[in-house]
């Protein structure tokens, strides 16, 4: 990613900023997270302005005994399915923690219940010290506003362009003048190198490229978390490579908190802070990556090696093999 510096003197009553690899842009005012700090002070006649990177104030985030997301004896099912049976789990503030475990473990099913799209049959998720399933509409999305969330497939509005798509949060959530949503949608689209690709329709876009655009919508209003379903998903080597670099800049740049939901191991465990393996309803080994690789849980070694055989059996539960043979029918 690119350091991007703008002369202080190119637009009368805005300040800008660089955080390293992010940009800040106010107007008359202090943003609100992360704070800028800038001088407005005119130079002497004569004198050339040159440009100046102003300093930027970013809030810290340290993991502790406050996490931003709490999770507490969660119980769901679906019919006669139990999905999640007595689910503990914090997500601390300013790190990465990534959901792992086999397809079908309720890893979605977790972030729907993060954003009270899901209600669960017992236990509580809290959020910034708020309990979801508890507040009402305002309230939640108020709350819903400061969580981005990067879909499984993109989501992307197929009838309008990349601009527009990330320009729609702003437009629907703010009451921000056009030219600001402009130089913000063009910031974001520039962290995720896609400036140059604003006036493309997502049918236009290979699938790196689409997940790069609904990651700079999910920034669009500076959230405080960011949840991805799946983000590696179908990618080829190099879009996975950039989508892993992306996440671990953004959340370190942006101070944010992002919780990945996936099961591609070798690229998770290369970026995340702490990680949690699901299996069978329940959070069966969780732990930084090295203490998770020193696991001595054959589920969690099976999943984390990817191992072909092992308490998940390689062969479908059948009668025994000879016998089925000797039957010789299938009436």
């Amino acid at each position: 990613m690119s350091r991007v510096c703008i002369p202080a003197g190119n637009a009368r009553g805005q300040g800008w900023a660089t955080g390293g690899k992010f940009l800040i842009l106010c107007r008359h005012a202090q943003p609100r997270s992360p704070t800028a700090s800038y001088q407005s002070a005119a130079p002497a006649r004569g004198v050339r302005r040159e440009p100046r990177i102003l300093s930027v104030n970013v809030p810290a985030n340290i993991p502790g005994d406050d996490p931003l997301v709490a999770i507490r004896d969660l119980r769901f099912s679906r019919g006669d399915r139990l999905i999640l049976d007595g689910i503990d789990i914090d997500i601390p503030r300013g790190k990465i923690t990534a959901i792992l475990g086999p397809s079908g473990t309720g890893k979605t099913t977790l972030l729907r219940m993060i954003g009270a799209q899901l209600y669960p049959e017992a236990g509580t998720v809290t959020v910034d010290g708020q309990n979801v399933h508890k507040l009402d509409r305002k309230s939640l999305y108020a709350l819903r506003k400061r969580m981005g969330m990067l879909f499984q497939a993109g989501a992307l509005l197929t009838d309008i362009d990349v601009f527009e798509n990330v320009a729609f949060p702003l437009r629907e959530h703010t009451d921000l003048p056009e030219a600001m949503i402009r130089n913000i949608v063009l910031m974001k689209l520039e962290l995720v190198g896609l400036r140059g690709a604003r006036r493309l329709y997502p049918r236009e876009l290979s699938g790196g490229m689409a997940r790069r655009v609904a990651l700079a919508r999910a920034i669009a209003l500076d959230p405080m978390m960011i949840m991805y379903d799946e983000p590696f998903s179908g990618q080829d080597p190099i879009s996975m490579g950039i989508l892993v670099e992306l996440i671990k800049e953004l959340n370190h740049a942006l101070g944010l908190t992002s919780v990945l939901v996936t099961h591609d191991v070798a690229e998770t465990a290369g970026i995340a802070d702490y990680m949690y393996v699901l299996s069978g309803s329940k959070v069966i080994g969780h732990g930084t990556p090295d203490e998770l690789a020193r696991d001595g849980s054959a589920m969690v070694k099976q999943f984390l090696q990817g191992l072909p055989d092992g308490p998940v059996a390689f062969h479908y539960p059948a009668e025994e093999f000879t016998a089925d043979l000797i039957a010789g029918s299938e009436a």
